[in-house]
Formats: C-alpha cells, structure tokens, sequence
C-alpha cells in the first residue's frame, strides 16, 4: 500500500520539477537572444577598433614610443608576476559551463608557473570567486554585482582596476566562456596586455599601404589617436568578455534545462508503468481475496 502512494508522490514530485526546468529553458533562450544582440552590437565595434589600431601601428613602425603608448608595451620586464581576469557566470544549473573553463585557468596557470611566473587573479561573478577560493588562489578583488545587461559604465571598475594594476605585472591574460552561436560556446584564455593583436588583423596590408594617410587625416597626430584607441580597445575586450560569458551562460542554461526536461518525462513514464503495475497487481490481489471469500 505504502509502495503505491509513495510512487504518486514521487511521479507528483518529478512533475513539478519537470515544470520548474521547463520554465528555467523558456527564460534561458528569451535572455540568450538579449545577451546575443548587446554582444553583436560589442563584437562589430570592436572588430573595427581591431583593424583600424592595426593599420596604425603599422604605419607608425618604429616612431611608437613606449612612454605614450603603455597599453602596447610589458610596463615592467622584471616583473615575475601575471594577471588574470576570470569571468565565470552568476548563477549555476548551466551545466560544465564553469568546471570546463576552471580546468583550462588551472592548466595556463601551470604553464605560466613552470616559466617561473606567479599568477594573480580578478573574479568576476561568484562563480569564479567560488573556484578560486576553493583552491586558494590569489585573488586581488572581487566583483559581484555585474548586471544581466551591463552597460560599458558598468564595468568601468574592472577596466580601471585591470589598467591601474598593470605596471605591477608582465602580461594580462582574459579568461571566459566564448559565446560562438546559440548552443555553442568554447573557454577562452586570451592575452588582454600588452595590447596582441591576431596575425590576420594586417591582412591586404601591403595592397593598401598608403590608403590610411590617402583618404583620411588623423587629427591630432596618429600617436595620441592610437594611445585613445588602445584604451578604447581594451575597455571593450574586456566588456565584451563580460557580454559573451553572460550569452555563454545563458545558452548553456537552455541546453542544460533542455536535457534536464527530456530526462524528467521519460523518468515519468518509467515511474508511471511501475505505478500501473503496482495498480494491476493491487486489483489482482482484491480479485483473488473476494473470489476465495465467496
């Protein structure tokens, strides 16, 4: 008797859980398609900054100096010690989302201590503050109260933070979930300072040599625009950082609701053929006991 109530409470149980994972997909995809858009908004910016800082440094060759150009230079060659900003999500139910990206900081910071490098940390969200101080890691600051749709305002006391320490250290790596579409993301480690652009940001370089300085006028001089846009770039390198974790987590909480959803009904319907087994065999025996009473 116990068995047959204790199997409609729990079918009752899974139900609602099914629901609750249902409704955390549902708010899941309608924040991914929110965080999707303010990252392609971010990405198409930068990606300009991207060519046009390119084109301009190489212009400029060696005429770059390293007293107007921090961001673009190691501030201090002496230093043994490395930065880097770890941006995992706010909440959890997303899946190995933060254990996968944990897992590549843990093998760079490896890496980067058999050069003889001590590693230094910035946690962004709780998550990351989580894992970090789980292993005891040096954590120089913490933040918290990043919002779901985050203005570049918002993330200023990250970027200051990031631009201030940096003379105390030889790079500046970013650490994040990298949204690629909706349901897949990758973990990146990116080196953030000094200022590395990728290869392929010169391409058609030499095709277009003079187009810089033929079709346009840099006012006041390319040394102050490039120190500007530097810190343009890296102010959005690391707000995009932010943008593409939350998109990441979002997209991943969908998959991970999804699966959670689909694995829920099919545990109803085993759970419902035991109950109606249970049921069959209950009336069986009722059967049996009034047919041996007549």
């Amino acid at each position: 008797m116990s068995s047959f109530y204790e199997l409609k409470n729990r079918i009752n149980t899974v139900k609602n859980t099914g629901q609750v994972t249902k409704a955390l997909k549902i708010v899941a995809a309608a924040k991914q398609k929110k965080s999707q858009t303010n990252l392609k908004n971010s990405r198409y910016i930068r990606d300009a900054l991207q060519k046009i800082i390119a084109q301009i440094r190489k212009e400029l060759g060696n005429a770059i100096e390293k007293n107007y150009l921090p961001l673009l230079f190691i501030p201090n060659l002496e230093s043994n010690k490395v930065l880097m900003v770890t941006v995992m999500s706010k909440r959890g139910l997303c899946g190995p989302l933060n254990s996968k990206l944990f897992y590549k900081i843990l093998l760079k910071k490896s890496e980067l201590e058999g050069k003889g490098y001590h590693v230094h940390f910035i946690s962004v969200n709780k998550l990351a503050q989580k894992f970090l101080r789980n292993f005891n890691e040096d954590v120089i600051a913490f933040f918290s109260d990043i919002s779901e749709n985050p203005s570049l305002d918002d993330v200023s006391p990250i970027i200051n933070l990031v631009k201030e320490s940096y003379t105390k250290y030889r790079y500046v790596f970013l650490c994040y979930s990298d949204f690629v579409k909706s349901g897949i993301y990758e973990q990146k480690i990116n080196q953030l300072l000094p200022i590395d652009l990728p290869e392929n940001s010169n391409d058609n370089h030499d095709k277009n040599r003079n187009l810089l300085y033929s079709q346009y006028i840099i006012e006041p001089d390319p040394v102050y625009v490039l120190d500007q846009m530097s810190n343009l770039y890296v102010d959005l390198e690391i707000y995009e950082a932010i943008l593409s974790s939350i998109a990441s987590e979002n997209t991943a909480r969908m998959i991970s609701m999804s699966k959670a959803t689909d694995n829920i009904q099919k545990l109803v319907y085993q759970l419902t053929l035991k109950l109606n087994k249970e049921r069959q065999a209950r009336i069986t025996k009722q059967v049996a006991e009034i047919s041996a009473n007549l």
